[in-house]
């Protein structure tokens, strides 16, 4: 039974498989292809575009009133946005001119020296005249958009000083120009005209620094300064640094100094009064100076660590005639490198790590040759103890001014900042410590006796040593 119905199914899928072969093979019929368009010998050329001429009044082609209205609306508003431009410009110019200012500074000076008396222990304090002055200065800045990338900053001072009966009169011109070279890169150039009535008076000898402010008088004209800068800011668009670099000059005039075995007060030790006749402007002589150098800035502001690197190489030289001989000298503040070093550290967002490191090379001093005990009062010397009939103990003798260069100051300041958020105020501690590994930075040289020698010996005395330090705050 199961062999015949094999069989039948056999007989029934013979005539479906046959009937998929019934038919001829198919062949794909050719076709020939023309070499050119018919239309081509009718007329037809190789396109011309022209669209930079004029169509005139293409919109009218359409005879649409509506369009034509539309075009004229566009035209009209054009012109609006221009005269509102114009006028937005014209606004920005009158405020920019209507940059102007006035101030009157009232100085009332005292000079005092305070007198220790080594010998008896007594304290006492000799004053010279007082002085008054009045500074007064008015000024007017402007700014000129010359282009998108180029404007110029221009201004004018006018300064005025009444004191001891006389007047100082000065202008002091300014201008500053910046260049957007390219979206990262940017030049400015500046020149500036300064007057100062205060003076800075130095001493450059071995003992403690006594810098002191003095008024212009009558005998001392205030000091002048032309300075000329160049310099470039360049930010790195695939990094997260910036650069600046500025060259400067700068010329001064009416620099003032100690005269050659001079102080402000000629001091009596003995009398605890000052030497008759010592005015202390029959002390100072007037001279000029220069300086100029180069400051470099590497600032990083991204990133978990942030901060900057600044250099300054410089030189300050200072000429007076009476002085040194006429020759040039280097005054006590000339410092030919100054480097900082600053790091802030994001720890977590609650702790902060900061550090910085300084570093400048020493002050300028000048150094005695020799001493040795003279009779009668002369110059140049510098005596350890004038006594009240003029005779010095010991004198010293010096050949030229910043003829000795202190150490170099560096140290290392360190610091870690704790913060929280409160509910109402912001908690912050801070540890921290000032000159991390204890550097004796000199604050000013004591000459003495060397043990066993008949040679004296110059003594670095430093201010401040390691000094740890804790504070809490509490911000609102």
């Amino acid at each position: 039974m199961l062999k015949n119905k094999l069989c039948l199914a056999l007989c029934c899928a013979l005539p479906i498989f046959s009937g998929c072969t019934v038919g001829p093979n198919y062949k794909k019929p050719e076709i020939s292809m023309p070499v050119t368009y018919k239309e081509a010998a009718q007329g037809w050329k190789v396109a011309q575009p022209q669209d930079q001429q004029s169509r005139g009044a293409w919109w009218e082609i359409y005879q649409d009133p509506i369009l034509n209205n539309l075009q004229q609306q566009v035209v009209v508003s054009n012109q609006n946005v221009a005269q509102y431009v114009a006028k937005y410009e014209q606004a920005a110019a009158l405020v920019s001119q209507a940059k102007a200012g006035i101030l009157a500074t009232h100085h009332q000076f005292t000079p005092s020296a305070y007198i220790y008396n080594q010998y008896s222990q007594n304290i006492s304090t000799d004053r010279i005249r007082q002085t008054t002055g009045i500074e007064s200065a008015v000024y007017l800045e402007d700014t000129w958009h010359i282009s998108e990338k180029m404007q110029v900053r221009t201004g004018l001072r006018a300064s005025n000083y009444f004191v001891d009966n006389k007047a100082y009169h000065n202008l002091e011109p300014r201008l500053n120009a910046s260049f957007q070279a390219t979206e990262s890169l940017n030049i400015t150039a500046s020149y500036a005209r300064m007057n100062q009535y205060l003076h800075l008076l130095s001493n450059s000898s071995l003992d403690l620094p006594t810098d002191l402010w003095v008024s212009s008088s009558a005998k001392i004209p205030p000091q002048r300064s032309d300075q000329v800068t160049l310099g470039f800011t360049k930010n790195f668009k695939s990094s997260p640094f910036s650069l600046s670099i500025e060259a400067y000059h700068k010329s001064l005039e009416n620099v003032i100094g100690y005269k050659d075995g001079a102080s402000f007060l000629l001091l009596d030790i003995k009398a605890n009064k000052r030497l008759d006749g010592s005015n202390w402007e029959d002390n100072i002589a007037i001279g000029t100076g220069k300086s100029y150098g180069m400051e470099v800035l590497l600032n990083k502001n991204t990133g978990r660590l942030t901060g900057w690197m600044s250099y300054t190489l410089s030189q300050v030289k200072h000429h007076f005639a009476d002085l040194n001989n006429g020759k040039e000298f280097f005054p006590r503040y000339d410092r030919r490198h100054a480097l900082s070093l600053v790091g802030i550290y994001q720890l977590k967002p609650h702790i902060t790590l900061s550090g910085s490191w300084i570093y400048a090379t020493g002050n300028a001093l000048t150094v005695p040759i020799g001493q040795y005990i003279p009779e009668t009062h002369q110059f140049p010397v510098q005596s350890d103890y004038p006594t009240s009939d003029g005779s010095l103990v010991v004198a010293r003798v010096y050949n030229e001014r910043g003829n000795f260069k202190a150490a170099d100051y560096h140290r290392l300041d360190v610091n870690v900042r704790f913060s929280k958020q409160k509910k109402k105020f912001l908690r912050v501690w801070e540890l921290g410590v000032f000159n991390a590994y204890n550097r004796v930075n000199p604050f000013y040289y004591e000459s003495q006796d060397a043990p066993n020698s008949t040679q004296r010996k110059l003594y670095r005395k430093g201010l401040f040593p390691i000094i740890p330090s804790i504070s809490y705050q509490i911000k609102f």
